[in-house]
């Protein structure tokens, strides 16, 4: 059994979880919707903590009082106020500062401000991530001081995201920018799963499993989890393709895009087959256990894995609509955290009849 302070550590740290998932979620809502640029600096948005909701807040004009920092659109181009003054009559080019680090120079409300909130997400996460070390503390003393250090680790790693981020804005959202950017959002979660775990010190024993073939049941689940990380890493290609064909249709034919992409979204299909087999077979295999947890994770996995699928079948024939999109890579990330939960499970087991300590 936890103590009182163990079990705040992993309340912390499964809510550090969600909040990672929240993350995930919101960045492919803003990738779904092309909201990437929304906010064309950073940390700031058009030099603002709290963005603009018109264009006129970033329209040149006589008589209007701008910060320092503040961001107006002027001839196609951002330029930045160099401090806090009362505009005349017109623009002076000494007053400002040209934004060069790319030259996006659009507004869109709705993509600023979803944008903006896939920011205050991150910066939940940085606090939940802060509040994980906090509480992590007292394990220095104990034997699990892995704990600590790996949720200092993840803090320092989060904080990385966030530059990478801006990175990512600078680059005007080259694909493979964005591609790395995800794939360290998935680093993160695996490392809070495998820290809640670790302070959780789970133990099954041998029993909980006696009806099941064990070691086949660890390798499927482990080629599971590898074709869903290969998939994933298809995916983002196959993304990275099709934006390259919509930039040269100039977002035209749109239902062209698919078809244009070839071996790499072919190669997509076929393994997503074997996913699914690999899944159906696991299910079968796994509905013997006894160790009801176990069970409930891997069946929330094999729901996934269906609907992952459903929506890869919508994008690939209605033109890839981007409530889809969004989907898609929601449902394939939550399949990787629970995957990888059910190898730590799996790991866990001892080859032993005694009966399985839980806490």
């Amino acid at each position: 059994m936890q103590n009182k302070s163990e079990k705040k550590f992993l309340s912390v740290c499964f809510t550090a979880i969600l909040l990672t998932f929240l993350v995930i979620i919101a960045g492919g809502v803003v990738r779904s919707t092309g909201s990437g640029m929304g906010c064309p600096d950073w940390p700031k948005c058009f030099g603002h903590y709290i963005p603009p909701t018109t264009i006129n807040e970033l329209t040149f004009s006589e008589g209007k009082f701008f910060k320092k920092g503040y961001i107006v659109i002027w001839n196609e181009a951002l330029y930045k106020a160099k401090q806090d003054f009362t505009t005349g009559k017109e623009f002076v080019p000494s007053d400002w500062e040209k934004y060069t680090k790319h030259s996006y120079a659009k507004f869109n409300v709705y993509h600023t401000w979803t944008e903006y909130v896939n920011r205050l997400t991150g910066v939940l996460l940085g606090f939940g991530a802060i509040a994980t070390v906090v509480f992590a503390i007292r394990y220095l003393k104990t034997n699990k001081r892995k704990v600590f250090w790996l949720s200092l680790f993840n803090l320092f790693l989060i904080g990385y995201q966030g530059w990478l981020g801006s990175k990512v804005v600078e680059s005007n959202l080259k694909a493979y920018m964005v591609t790395i950017h995800m794939f360290v959002a998935l680093i993160i979660l695996a490392l809070y799963i495998y820290i809640y775990e670790q302070a959780r010190a789970r133990k099954f024993a041998l029993a909980d499993f006696e009806v099941a073939n064990m070691k086949r049941i660890k390798v499927g689940a482990f080629v599971l989890m590898t074709l869903t990380m290969v998939q994933m890493l298809l995916g983002t290609q196959v993304r990275e393709i099709i934006d390259e064909i919509a930039a040269v249709l100039n977002q035209t034919g749109r239902e062209q895009w698919v078809s244009r992409v070839g071996f790499i979204f072919l190669s997509h299909r076929e393994l997503a087959i074997a996913v699914l087999v690999l899944t159906v077979v696991l299910f079968v295999w796994i509905r013997k256990v006894t160790d009801n947890t176990f069970v409930q994770v891997f069946n929330y996995n094999s729901l996934l894995v269906v609907l992952q699928i459903i929506t890869g079948i919508v994008l690939a024939w209605m033109a890839l609509p981007p409530v889809f999109q969004a989907l898609h890579l929601v449902f394939g990330c939550l399949m990787f955290g629970l995957q990888f939960w059910t190898v730590l499970f799996l790991l866990k087991i001892k080859a032993t009849s005694s009966v399985a300590v839980k806490v």
